[in-house]
């Protein structure tokens, strides 16, 4: 079963949630930001599924359910990931880049997220490079 998974940000959160499902039975085929694959054949789902929630609750993480929420977290990572890329190249647009990835016009990404997030992804992106800039000094 593949789970969509909300406020995934870094490699501690993959190890955390790994552990603690294995900790509770919970076989845990392939993780990675914003993606849990688990392999539910021993067990009943709904008890499955209500261990998994209780872990993502306690951790601050969260199912989601829309394909809009899934690409607003595909951005996110996205995002995070260019972040990792130093040094940046500031040359490059963000509009232009997003568009190009994700295959959609700019302006809808843009509507979208900010309708969800409560926030550009302009300025998410500069809170980004914040705490980049923070973690590195």
């Amino acid at each position: 079963m593949k789970l969509n998974i909300k406020n995934m940000v870094c490699s501690r959160c993959l190890k955390v949630l790994r552990q603690e499902l294995e900790q509770l039975g919970i076989n845990v085929s392939s993780i990675e930001l914003g993606v849990l694959v688990i392999d539910e054949t021993a067990g009943n789902h709904n008890e499955i599924m209500e261990k998994i929630e209780s872990v993502l609750h306690t951790n601050k993480f969260e199912i989601i359910h829309s394909s809009e929420e899934v690409l607003v977290e595909k951005i996110k990572h996205f995002l995070l990931r260019k972040i990792e890329e130093l040094p940046l190249d500031s040359t490059v647009n963000l509009s232009q880049t997003l568009s190009a990835e994700f295959n959609h016009e700019y302006k809808s990404l843009s509507k979208l997220f900010s309708h969800l997030e409560n926030t550009t992804v302009e300025k998410y992106f500069i809170n980004l490079k914040i705490e980049k800039v923070k973690q590195l000094i």
